[in-house]
This record gives C-alpha cells, structure tokens and sequence, in this order.
C-alpha cells in the first residue's frame, strides 16, 4: 500500500489544461505540493502550466512507481494494459463508470481486474478520489484546495471512505475547519481490488495513525477486518458510520458503488466485540475524531460523572445519557462525603455535581480544584461531563486542574459551554489547549461519550 502515498514518481493519465476538470486538479496538487517526478499524460496536450505533457504512459522519461487515471471508463482497460507491459504495479483509478452503472461497466470492471491478477497489479478504485499524506504533501483527490500546503495539518487521524464526492467534501471541510489534523485519507470507491481490509492493515503498521475514521457501505471481507480490528483494540481507535443500513438505503449502495451493504443486525454485534465505535453521521464522526486527537487518554466507559454550575443542565445531559445506555452513577460514600466538607449542609453531593453554591463562596478555580480531582478519583466513574456557563469569569478557568486529573485518573474530561458567546472562543481554545475537547451542541458531547464506550467494550 505504501506505493499509493508515497509514490517515487508517478503519471496522472488524463491530466488537463481546463482547470474546471478533475484531471487538472490531480495534477496540479501533486505537482504544486509532491515532487517533480509528477508526470502529466493526454495526447490532446503538449504542456499544462509550463509542464511537458507527454501522449502515454510509455513515453515518459521512467517507469513510474504509480499511475493515476481520470479518463472515460472504456479507455481504461487499454491503459491498464499499457501500464502493465512497463511492468507498473500500482494503478489508481478515480474515474467512474464502472460496476456501479450496470452490466456495461461491469464487463469494464471484469477486463480491469483480468489484466490486472494476470500482471500482478493492485487497482484502487474506480470511483475514488484517491490517497493522502501528510507526511509528504501527496495529495490525489480531484478537487481544488487552496492553500493546501497550510490546511493539511500533520494530525494522528487517519480517514477511510467508501465514497467520491462525499469523501472529498468530508476531507475539505475537515481542512478548512482545522477540525484535527490528518495523517492518512484514503478514499477507495467501488473496491474492485484495495478494500478497506487492505487500508486498516496498513494503517495498523503506520505509528503516525492512532484514530481511524471510516465510511463504508459494505464490508466485503467481514472476517479479515473484524480480524485486524480485534488485533488494533486498545492500541488504536476505529469509528465507523456505516451506510447502507435501511432497504432504500441498501439500494442506493448498490447504484452508488456497486456494493451489498449486508445485515446491518449482524454486522453490529460483531463491530462492537471487536471494540468499533459506530456513529449515525459525519458530524457525529468529525466530533469523535476531534475528541480522540485532542484526549490525552481515551479509557472511557459507560459510567460518567456530571460537574455542572446549573442543575438544569446536568439533569437534561443525565437524560441524553440514559437514552443512550449510559450511566450516570451514584457516587462512592468516600467521594460523598470529601464532598460534603466543601458543599453547604443543605445540598447534600450527589451526581450530577452540582458547584453553584460552592463556586458562589470561593470562586470558580478553588471550587473547581477541590471537586474535579475528587470526581474524577471516584472508582464509580470512567469520564467526566464539565458543564460551564459562557461568561468572562469562565474565560479564565485554570485548565491545568483538568491536565492533572486527568493524567493522575487516566480518565478523559469533556466539556459543553453554553452562554455568553464572545467567550467560547476564548474557553475553547484554553480547555483544547490543555486536551479537554469543547463542544457547542450537548447532543454531540453525548455521541462522543458513546463512541468512547463503544471503544472500550
């Protein structure tokens, strides 16, 4: 697999001088920000942007380690072939019109992978936006990134999808966002070879990569990846929205990459033996990378502890949590009653944590660092919910009580902030900086907790 992010060199067969096609942007991207062994193939060209283009494969000046191709499906099997007379091994399709759009492109897909076993060459894709990597600033997919060399931010996660577009709006917003930082994307379309089996065993043997984030929609070789999977718990963080779950939705995998999505009954149970986080969308998956890149340990459970200034808002997330299987759990008599030395006689400790009347006579930081570590040493919790309130006087929470409770319990620390606005950038950046995720929607911080869960089955 290291030959698709890493390539020596490599021809983009279908690059172009019209900057609105793809096949201009594969090129340019690698060319701009990879190296100059980037070679661009269309016999309709003679340079693009002052770079020599050259009619086919087999006229460039060395056999390159990968070729990539963006042309009609039909023209395919014959460049496939081309490559394979050069003695190429590695060949990237990100054009469609393959499996996925009847018994035609399937016939394409069949001579494809003929040529392909009988020369001892791996296809990635069709239908694809291709492969990247920070280490090196190779970058694949067809659309444009302005700034690319500033938004591909060296992170611990890594992404695996199943999908095109879907994948590269995914990954653009990510960049855009500086959501977390990336290490890996691999975007693998109708799996006629590579699968998803392939990228997890790879990924397994990257150090760079601690958190996987995966869309798929269907899983062709169950066994192996709940193999692998099983092999990487606790080592490594694997979360999947899955696809194909419903009958409509069923239907449209099959038409969209030509895959059988599989019992969605089935493949749960053997996800969560093997310590897969499942989520139900992209946001809900951004969020969960976001949490595990930014945590310093992610040993969470299903046993959360509640530190809140409103009672309200500990009683709404005890609710979501319930909905969800999550515990909220009484705490251990030794934590009640260390509690109940700081908390006035008529409010009697209990979780949710509620702080107010003890914030109200000490102030915020001696409240918060007489409670937190207490919380948090508890044996009856896993993860602890902070449930602040907006305002300059929260701008200024001595984060570090959080960064040594955590480091002394093992145990993570979320936060939801609501209230006074221009101070949740401020709060965020201070809380992030420390390793305690910030979240604006309470629903998110409560898949997060889930997934965190979910990972440590």
């Amino acid at each position: 697999m290291k030959s698709f992010f890493a390539p020596e060199s490599v021809a983009v067969v279908g690059a172009t001088g019209n900057k609105m096609k793809g096949g201009y942007h594969i090129f340019n991207n690698l060319v701009s920000y990879y190296n100059d062994r980037v070679y661009p193939v269309n016999p309709n060209y003679t340079e693009i942007d002052g770079h020599k283009v050259y009619p086919s494969v087999s006229e460039l000046p060395e056999i390159v380690e990968l070729v990539i191709i963006f042309t009609p499906a039909v023209t395919i099997p014959a460049i496939v072939e081309e490559s394979a007379s050069l003695g190429i091994k590695r060949v990237q399709i990100q054009a469609a019109g393959f499996a996925e759009t009847g018994d035609d492109g399937k016939l394409l897909a069949d001579r494809v992978m003929k040529i392909a076993k009988e020369n001892g060459i791996r296809i990635w894709g069709p239908n694809c936006t291709g492969s990247v990597n920070s280490d090196n600033l190779f970058f694949a997919p067809f659309m444009p990134v302005m700034n690319l060399g500033e938004k591909l931010v060296k992170g611990n996660v890594s992404i695996v999808t199943q999908t095109g577009m879907l994948a590269a709006g995914f990954l653009v917003q990510v960049l855009d966002s500086n959501y977390f930082g990336i290490d890996k994307a691999a975007a693998i379309g109708n799996k006629m070879d590579v699968d998803e089996v392939d990228i997890l065993e790879y990924l397994a043997g990257e150090d760079t990569t601690g958190i996987i984030l995966m869309y798929l929609e269907s899983i062709n070789r169950g066994r192996e990846f709940l193999e692998v999977a099983e092999r990487l718990k606790g080592k490594k963080a694997i979360v999947l929205l899955k696809g194909g779950r419903s009958p409509v939705a069923v239907n449209a995998a099959l038409s969209h990459t030509g895959s059988l999505a599989g019992d969605d009954g089935l493949i749960a149970g053997a996800l969560n033996q093997a310590g897969v986080a499942r989520v139900c969308g992209f946001i809900d998956m951004m969020n969960v990378g976001r949490a595990l890149s930014l945590l310093p340990t992610w040993n969470g459970g299903k046993r959360i502890g509640i530190i809140t200034i409103s009672g309200g808002a500990g009683i709404v997330t005890a609710d979501l949590l319930n909905d969800r299987g999550i515990d909220v759990p009484e705490l251990t008599r030794e934590t009640t009653a260390r509690l109940q030395e700081i908390f006035p006689p008529w409010m009697p400790p209990k979780n949710p944590v509620d702080i107010w009347p003890t914030m109200e006579i000490r102030g915020i930081n001696e409240a918060l660092e007489m409670v937190v570590p207490v919380v948090m040493a508890d044996e009856n919790i896993d993860a602890v919910i902070l449930l602040p309130f907006a305002s300059p006087i929260t701008e200024n929470i001595d984060t570090g009580i959080f960064e040594r409770a955590m480091m002394e319990t093992k145990k993570p620390v979320l936060t939801w902030m609501f209230g006074f606005i221009p101070s949740f950038e401020k709060f965020k950046r201070n809380f992030e900086g420390a390793g305690v995720p910030v979240f604006k929607e309470l629903n998110h911080i409560v898949s997060v907790v889930s997934a965190l869960r979910d990972l440590n089955r």
